[in-house]
């Protein structure tokens, strides 16, 4: 979408995970304690992440068709990727953010927000 010549992006919110995680071979909703995941699905156009300061987590991508059908997912990332990896095929996305220093091993609904905003998703509306 272009206003004025430029794209419109918009930014996940931290308010828009929740405890849990997407399985890596199928894309679904998997009960976790160790993870968070988005429960949205988000257009692929435009994708791009960014590690804000020093990450103490991994996430991973899941990549969905025209009609939310699980394509694939990226490996564990640690660093920002852009549009270009998104695979052929994929018209949607969600994402699992994943702790490696969590202190007691479990994500708290009061650790979600601080582990989803270390991670910034934008997309194309």
């Amino acid at each position: 979408v272009k206003l004025n010549g430029s794209i419109k992006t918009k930014e996940i919110s931290p308010t828009a995970y929740s405890v849990g995680t997407l399985s890596a071979e199928t894309g679904k909703y998997e009960k976790s304690e160790t993870s968070i995941y988005t429960k949205e699905y988000y257009k692929t156009e435009g994708l791009k992440t960014e590690i804000k300061g020093e990450s103490g987590a991994t996430y991973t991508i899941c990549y969905y068709d025209a009609n939310k059908k699980f394509v694939s997912a990226s490996e564990a990332l640690t660093e920002g990727i852009t549009e270009s990896a998104v695979p052929d095929g994929a018209k949607y996305f969600r994402i699992s953010i994943t702790p490696t220093a969590d202190e007691d091993g479990k994500v708290c609904l009061t650790e979600v927000l601080g582990y989803a905003g270390q991670l910034n998703v934008q997309y194309s509306r």
